[in-house]
């Protein structure tokens, strides 16, 4: 019970303590509260400007086309939105395949719309032009595999959902009033004298001791 709650106070900590210094070191030491974004007084955005669709089409085969285009809106602000295109149906589909209606180097364009917006009753309209080529459609594998990411390329920036549920859930954290916890028994290495004063101060922070003094603390063991 003494090792899982210990293991729990140091995980809260390792992801508390950077925010947190970020936010007592702009606010002189103090613990700072985050201004949470008012996103429901936000006034109505409109879509200005939708990416540029074009695919190739091998004959005989109906063009694949992208569920999400990346719309750009009036404020600047962009994100990725979802369409619908008007291909979808069997029938349709048949008829692009067509060799015959749609030999080598034939031009032709498909309509969609961008759900969820008012534009026009099906929502906001874009269109993808296609191109017949020749050859055959390449398949995946069927056994991909899976390449590794450096972390250092991983970066989450802009204005978009990621970094709006990021700062969401750095609020969140900042909210517990996490206070009074043990870390250690060895201190990270990014912990110096002056970020230690720091939380020493404004949450409390101890170091582990050996474990029965550490049960005594936690107020699992009497003196």
């Amino acid at each position: 019970m003494l090792t899982k709650r210990l293991l729990t106070c140091g995980l809260v900590a390792t992801m508390l303590v950077p925010a947190a210094l970020t936010a007592a070191a702009a606010n002189d030491g103090k613990p700072a509260v985050r201004q949470v974004e008012n996103r429901e007084n936000e006034p109505s955005r409109l879509i200005t400007t939708v990416e540029t669709v074009e695919v190739n089409a091998p004959v005989g085969t109906a063009p694949r086309l992208p569920f999400r285009l990346w719309v750009t809106y009036s404020d600047g602000k962009g994100e990725y939105r979802q369409v619908k295109w008007t291909n979808s149906s069997s029938a349709v589909e048949k008829a692009q395949a067509d060799a015959a209606q749609n030999p080598v180097g034939k031009h032709y364009e498909v309509k969609g719309y961008i759900t969820g917006d008012n534009t026009t009753t099906a929502g906001y309209p874009v269109v993808a032009k296609v191109t017949v080529t020749a050859g055959t459609l390449t398949a995946p594998d069927p056994q991909p595999k899976a390449q590794p990411l450096p972390l250092n390329r991983v970066s989450i920036d802009g204005q978009n959902r990621l970094t709006h549920n990021r700062d969401l859930d750095i609020d969140n954290l900042l909210s517990l009033d996490v206070k009074d916890f043990m870390l250690g028994p060895m201190l990270p290495k990014f912990i110096s004298p002056g970020i230690l004063d720091v939380l020493v101060k404004n949450f409390g922070i101890k170091g582990n001791s050996t474990v029965r003094e550490d049960m005594v603390i936690l107020n699992i063991a009497e003196q």
